[in-house]
């Protein structure tokens, strides 16, 4: 069937650190091609001080014809040392991921 899959990423980001996830697809269950990204803002901020970077909301539609070879990863780029993904607390989403299904192959 097809999917909508929606992501989007809330990073702690140390110094000056732009940050990215991207989705990869493979197809054949081996090579991975990176079809969408969403991207935080480049932090510029003194004194090395923690700040929180949202990255955008990005979305692709994945036609899964063989489930066996059909498969999606996220891959985080771009974090300096100290920065990191955030995922959230009690009762709140900061990074998330939404896979819909949205019809037939």
């Amino acid at each position: 069937g097809k999917y909508l899959i929606i992501f989007t990423g809330t990073f702690i980001s140390v110094g000056n650190d732009s940050v990215l996830m991207r989705l990869a697809v493979t197809t054949n269950n081996s090579s991975y091609t990176e079809v969408a990204q969403c991207v935080g803002g480049q932090s510029h901020y003194s004194g090395g001080s923690a700040q929180s970077a949202t990255a955008s909301t990005q979305f692709y539609i994945l036609d899964v014809t063989d489930t066996s070879n059909v498969k999606v990863k996220f891959v985080l780029g771009s974090i300096a040392g100290s920065s990191f993904l955030e995922a959230g607390g009690t009762g709140e989403i900061r990074t998330g991921f939404i896979f819909a299904r949205i019809g037939d192959t």
